[in-house]
């Protein structure tokens, strides 16, 4: 983009329809925008980008239905992105993660 006006637009690998993308942030702290990926059975995975190119695809684990992303960001300050949960009954958790994977995976109820 250049401001308003689309610039450039690149084609990305065709994903099938059971696949959304959850959200994106840096997750490898290499200054790039990737992207979060969720699949209708739970499964989770992140594209790696290196520009337009997807530079590599990590699973990350399965959550139940009943959890969705509520947000993307640097919550711990480490320059990676980490995911933020909020469960259908209110529970929330916050996944502070390391590139691919995470450290803590635990769901809380809203303070």
């Amino acid at each position: 983009m250049n401001g308003g006006t689309v610039k450039q637009a690149l084609p990305l690998p065709t994903v099938p329809t059971t696949w959304t993308i959850a959200g994106v942030g840096d997750f490898n702290f290499d200054g790039r925008t990737d992207i979060l990926w969720r699949n209708s059975d739970g499964t989770l995975a992140v594209w790696l980008m290196d520009g337009n190119t997807v530079k590599d695809s990590e699973g990350i684990g399965t959550v139940t239905a009943d959890r969705k992303v509520a947000g993307v960001g640097d919550f711990d300050g480490d320059g990676k992105a980490d995911i933020l949960w909020r469960q259908d009954a209110g529970a929330v958790a916050l996944w502070l993660m390391n590139g691919s994977s995470s450290g803590r995976r635990q769901f809380r109820a809203p303070v």
